[in-house]
C-alpha cells in the first residue's frame, strides 16, 4: 500500500514539481529553499506507517489529504482505516513537532525514481542521552529512529544485457539437448523405410521385418502399422 505522499506546499521547500512539462521532481540541494521560478510547484514529502496512532502523533488523512495532530479525544473517533501515522517528512513544521526529517540520500534517490509510492522504513533504537539514577548508575535513554531502505535496482540496460545473456545460454542448452534427442530417436532424419524397420520395429519382433516393410508401403495399412510402431516405441 502507498506510504510515500507528496503534497503541495506554500512553505519553503527543496523539492518541487515542474509544471510546464511532464511532471517530475527536481531537488534543490543548496540551503536556499525558496529558489523556484513560477513554473515549479513546491512540494513536501510525508512517509506514513501502519503503526498505532497515539496522542500527539501527526497523522495523515487519506480521504481529505490533510494533516492533523492527534489529541486525546481524537483517538476514539478518528478514521483508523484512512488515517496513517506520519513518521518521516520534509515539512519543517512537522519536524519541529517531533517528526523525523527525511535524509538527503533518499531525496536524491526519489528525484531519480519519481514514481516510487512505497518504501520500507526500518525502525531501530538509538541512545540519545543518559540518566543517572539514585545509585549513581547511568541509564541510557532511547529514541526510535527510522532508516529508509532504498530499493536497490539495477540499471535498465544492465538488466536487459543480463536477460539476453541468459536467453542465449538457454538457447544453446536447448539446442544441445534437442540434438541429443534427435540423434537418439532419429527426429528430423531422412531414412529409408528399411532403415526405419531395422531401427524401430525389428529390434522387438525380428521375424516381422518384411511384413512391416510390405505393409508400410501400402497406404491402406500405413495407419495400422503406425499404431503398432507407437505401442512398441512406448515399451522401450
Amino acid at each position: 500500500m502507498k506510504n510515500v505522499h507528496v503534497l503541495p506546499t506554500t512553505q519553503p521547500s527543496r523539492l518541487a514539481i515542474q509544471l510546464d512539462c511532464k511532471p517530475k521532481y527536481n531537488l534543490q540541494l543548496s540551503k536556499i529553499e525558496n529558489n523556484w521560478t513560477d513554473n515549479w510547484k513546491k512540494q513536501h514529502i510525508y512517509i506514513t506507517s501502519d503503526e498505532e496512532i497515539e496522542e500527539d502523533d501527526l497523522r495523515y488523512d487519506l480521504k481529505c489529504n490533510e494533516i492533523f495532530k492527534t489529541s486525546k479525544s481524537d483517538i476514539e473517533c478518528y478514521d483508523t482505516l484512512n488515517c496513517k501515522k506520519i513518521i518521516l517528512s520534509t515539512d519543517p513544521t512537522l519536524i519541529a513537532d517531533g517528526v523525523q526529517e527525511i535524509e538527503d540520500e533518499f531525496l536524491e534517490w526519489l528525484v531519480q525514481n519519481p514514481t516510487c509510492e512505497f518504501v520500507l522504513p526500518q525502525k531501530t533504537q538509538h541512545v540519545v542521552s543518559y540518566e543517572t539514577n539514585y545509585h549513581g548508575r547511568a541509564t541510557p535513554l532511547y529514541k526510535w529512529v527510522y532508516k529508509i531502505i532504498i530499493p536497490q535496482e539495477e540499471p535498465k540496460q544492465e538488466k536487459e544485457e543480463e536477460y539476453f545473456k541468459h536467453l542465449e545460454k538457454d538457447k544453446k542448452e536447448f539446442a544441445k539437448e534437442w540434438e541429443e534427442i534427435r540423434q537418439e530417436f532419429g527426429f528430423g532424419k531422412k531414412e529409408s523405410l528399411e532403415e526405419a524397420a531395422e531401427r524401430h520395429y525389428i529390434k522387438c519382433i525380428p521375424s516381422d521385418r518384411h511384413s512391416f516393410i510390405a505393409g508400410a508401403k501400402s497406404d491402406a495399412a500405413r495407419d495400422y502399422w503406425f499404431k503398432v510402431f507407437k505401442e512398441q516405441f512406448k515399451k522401450k
